[in-house]
């Protein structure tokens, strides 16, 4: 097993490090994983407990390799094989065992990484195509994810071939600042602080590691995009929003950046999420006629500064980013152009902190007691309380244009997802005096409840805090209770196969289409699917339910 052509004997290699780690169980390979995220910090910084990494401007990416087969994944488990077959042919023929973390980019000729080339790389390569490795979670049965850094990244620039598209991604220790400030002056994007002591923390965005960026750069929701009328491009800008606490938070638009054909392909890619509806709450100010997207795709922004407004200025397009989609971005914590600090989802991450028992935070004015939050809610999975509220937390912002003002049927999981859960609809007298709750007299004539109402995410963490994993709102507001938003035909199909729901579900797509009735699918459980009819609070629920069923019988 001596690799004349990389001057490495791995059998020695993987030998001595076995030895190295006999005291630990062998385990199997892990599956599936997410990375660990950093978290943005706006100033270097020096410290003799910290080492320091360039932040490469690519795409994430996990590598699995076992008996010489490869497969590298992206940050939301999606398959690179296709896209980068080069990086998987190198992984498939180094001799190793391994899950390794790394970033896949496009060198230019400079030695920098160019995200614009890696874009475009299936359809034109040009560059050289790398894949930087930066962290070692499991080699030849050995699960290092509770091992220092230090130990990690040691044992893996031991493994890291000599030669070819596999590169160890250096570091140095202590000296931030002007690691920094040799990035800032060579053109790169920034560096990456990473705590030498901490293990590693799979999907989760720690305070272990920082980002620090060189240039102001924001990954953005693209929400549509516009056209002047005298133009001949494909269109004039991209509009963009971020995700804010109550919605989507207009930032502005970006122009510039764009080649003819990435025009075209951008297009390309929006015209299926074309929509008549704004995603924002109020339509903003644009003086170009906007054609509207449903918020999905997310791009990367270049921009000078942030106005006090919240709007990017002198922006420029950097790319799509296909690593990443609209529902996990988080908020960058920055300073605007007033100097104030914007609320950030990095630290919407770290709600509650791993360990910790219990907490009590300050949320839009409430207090909020959280507690148990160590108790294991997925014990196969290794996920707490605690992690279920992080979760919602982060999708708040996506959640609550759903959640907001609709009563909700409590469905309460004490001992987590595999114990027993109870409904609880009448809450009268077991709130806090903050929580809104709406009356309504049971149809069964059972007496009168009090429905607890979502009125904002502080509301949304009260609920996940009574151990409510699945959310139950009503399809009406408190506003117009008996006139439902959205008609649902729930295709449940007990042992039936998926394929045949999906046939289902196409069925009932072609005659809402004969009818020209829009409609929307929803995964629903682990097996079924809801699909949605709008009815903007028109009709009443006996109204819906009559449509339900002609949709049933045609």
């Amino acid at each position: 097993m001596v690799d004349m052509a990389r001057g490495k004997d791995w059998a020695w290699i993987i030998e001595g490090i076995k030895r190295e780690f006999q005291h630990k169980r062998r385990t199997r390979m892990p599956r599936d994983l997410k990375p660990e995220l950093a978290t943005l910090k706006e100033e270097p910084f020096n410290h003799k407990d910290w080492q320091f990494e360039i932040k490469w401007d690519g795409y994430r990416a996990l590598a699995y390799t076992q008996g010489g087969k490869a497969d590298l994944r992206s940050r939301n488990n999606g398959s690179f094989n296709r896209r980068f077959p080069a990086i998987v042919k190198a992984l498939e023929v180094w001799p190793v065992n391994a899950v390794v973390d790394g970033e896949v980019v496009v060198l230019s000729e400079e030695g920098k990484s160019d995200f614009a080339a890696l874009q475009a790389w299936d359809q034109a390569p040009r560059g050289q195509l790398i894949y930087y490795v930066f962290d070692l979670l499991w080699v030849e049965g050995i699960d290092l994810q509770k091992e220092p850094l230090t130990v990690r990244r040691e044992v893996l620039r031991r493994l890291v071939p000599d030669r070819g598209p596999i590169r160890y991604s250096d570091s140095i220790e202590e000296c931030g600042i002007d690691f920094f400030k040799a990035a800032r002056d060579n053109g790169l994007e920034g560096i990456i602080a990473k705590k030498k002591s901490a293990p590693y923390k799979a999907a989760t965005r720690t305070k272990d590691w920082y980002k620090i960026k060189a240039d102001r750069r924001h990954e953005a929701v693209i929400c549509g995009y516009t056209r002047k009328r005298d133009t001949d491009r494909e269109f004039s800008s991209l509009v963009l929003g971020l995700p804010s606490r109550g919605g989507l938070q207009f930032i502005g638009q970006v122009g510039t950046g764009f080649s003819g054909a990435l025009q075209k392909a951008i297009l390309q890619t929006l015209r299926p999420l074309t929509t008549k509806q704004c995603p924002f709450d109020e339509e903003p100010l644009i003086s170009d006629p906007v054609q509207w997207v449903r918020p999905f795709l997310v791009c990367e922004v270049k921009y000078t500064e942030r106005t006090r407004e919240g709007l990017i200025r002198h922006p420029s397009f950097q790319g799509l980013r296909e690593d990443k989609s609209a529902f996990e971005l988080n908020i960058e914590e920055e300073q605007n152009g007033a100097g104030e600090k914007e609320e950030a989802a990095d630290d919407r991450k770290q709600l509650i902190e791993p360990d910790e028992e219990s907490a009590t935070i300050t949320l839009k004015g409430h207090e909020l007691r959280l507690t148990n939050l160590t108790k294991p809610f997925w014990i196969k999975e290794g996920l707490t309380k605690g992690d279920l509220l992080n979760y919602y937390c982060t999708m708040a912002p996506f959640i609550m244009p759903y959640m907001k003002d609709r009563p909700q049927s409590l469905n309460r999981y004490p001992d987590g997802a595999g114990g027993k859960s109870f409904y609880q609809k009448n809450m009268k007298g077991k709130t806090e005096p903050w929580i809104k709750t709406f009356e309504r007299a049971s149809d069964s004539g059972s007496g009168v409840k009090d429905f607890l109402v979502c009125t904002d995410e502080a509301s949304l963490l009260y609920m996940a805090n009574l151990g409510c994993i699945e959310m139950n709102p009503w399809h009406s507001r408190v506003t117009k209770p008996h006139y439902p938003d959205w008609c649902v035909i729930d295709l449940d199909p007990g042992d039936i196969a998926f394929n045949k729901v999906i046939e289902t579900a196409r069925v009932v797509r072609s005659v809402l289409d004969s009818l020209e009735v829009p409609s929307y699918p929803k995964t629903s459980g682990s097996t079924g699917l809801h699909i949605y009819i709008p009815l903007g609070g028109k009709y009443n629920y006996e109204q819906s339910r009559q449509l339900a069923e002609l949709i049933a019988t045609l």
